[in-house]
């Protein structure tokens, strides 16, 4: 089988819809309310995750791959980007400190912040978890999910997981229902809520790799899970109780049958390119974006130019911003990285790490 077609890729293509939808969704800080349900993506990416770790780490932590050893590669996978999205985010907070802007942290919460963020880990002042990038919420809930799973659950029967599962979407519905709806997590309020949303979400994923076996075949039904999840994100759902309803369908049922579809269908190869550039993408975007879109709002209103003219512009920048990082920084980057931990431990099979793809 070519590597094209062990490669899942209208699983890529999905995880680069849904970065950019949440992209477009934090456009409604600077007053562009578009894609309404893309905080939805997050339970996607969570999906994902268990998915891709199941199917890529599940033989080589029963080989005998050290918990610390899987912790040092996924580190690699996430930690480059999330070091450019931090810098980005720190240079942002610094110059709203040197402009005397009224939604400026202090100095004192910046490099308080700073000192865990550089770890990945939250942030100590404030109401958010990070404090200076916001969208490193969802990847401490990650790493903490992965960690989980590889140091107890990779050796767990499918049954196991689909109890936990069981545990978790109950919690996840009672939850939503009973507050105001699913997206928690980004504040430290919403703590216990993350972890409910990543380790629901995850487990799930874990699940369908185990379960899912057969390699993808071509066929342009492929396309029909993009354009599904692009309706899905965008669609606003109204009242209290359809939104609670909407959001726990498209989370506990939708998603995985998305998941699903994309596993055992790649497009046609015409969207091979598009598609692989899609899932190359999708990371760099997520964590660089959410501070960019506010320094080119204020650069642009400095500059009066109309909201119509900059957004369309910061998304084609943007993207192309984050498809350069991902190709001419992290896989670089990665690819040295993982080759010292390959040279150090060359002498254990399952010391030698290869880069995933898929976040």
């Amino acid at each position: 089988m070519s590597d094209k077609n062990q490669r899942l890729i209208t699983l890529d293509a999905m995880r680069g819809i849904a970065a950019i939808l949440v992209v477009i969704f934090h456009l409604r800080n600077v007053g562009f309310s578009q894609a309404k349900s893309a905080y939805l993506a997050v339970d996607l990416f969570f999906l994902l995750s268990g998915f891709v770790i199941a199917k890529t780490y599940d033989p080589r932590l029963r080989a005998g791959l050290e918990l610390w050893r899987f912790a040092i590669l996924r580190y690699i996978r996430l930690y480059p980007l999330f070091a450019v999205g931090l810098f980005i985010a720190l240079a942002h907070r610094l110059w709203q400190i040197s402009l005397g802007r009224p939604d400026a942290m202090t100095s004192t919460d910046v490099w308080l912040s700073l000192a865990t963020e550089a770890f990945m880990l939250p942030s100590i002042p404030g109401m958010d978890l990070y404090m200076l990038n916001l969208p490193g919420w969802s990847l401490f809930f990650e790493i903490a999910v992965n960690l989980i799973y590889a140091a107890f659950l990779f050796k767990a029967p499918v049954k196991v997981l689909v109890a936990i599962a069981a545990l978790t979407g109950t919690a996840l519905v009672w939850l939503t229902v009973s507050g105001d709806g699913i997206n928690h997590g980004p504040r430290w309020e919403g703590l216990w809520f993350g972890f409910i949303r990543a380790g629901f979400a995850f487990t799930v994923g874990a699940i369908l790799a185990r379960v899912h076996n057969s390699p993808p075949r071509e066929s342009r039904i492929a396309l029909i899970p993009m354009v599904v999840l692009i309706a899905l994100l965008c669609v606003p759902p109204k009242g209290y109780l359809f939104g609670a309803a909407y959001e726990l369908t498209v989370v506990v049922i939708l998603a995985p049958i998305l998941v699903w579809v994309g596993a055992t269908l790649n497009p046609p190869r015409s969207f091979f390119r598009a598609s692989e550039a899609m899932g190359d993408l999708s990371y760099a975007i997520y964590v660089i974006h959410y501070p960019l879109i506010f320094i080119c709002a204020w650069a642009a209103e400095e500059a009066g130019i109309d909201r119509i003219i900059w957004m369309p512009a910061f998304l084609v920048v943007a993207l192309s911003l984050a498809w350069s990082l991902h190709r001419f920084f992290d896989v670089p980057i990665r690819i040295w990285l993982n080759d010292i931990v390959r040279r150090k431990y060359a002498h254990t099979k399952q010391g030698q790490p290869t880069i995933v793809g898929t976040k």
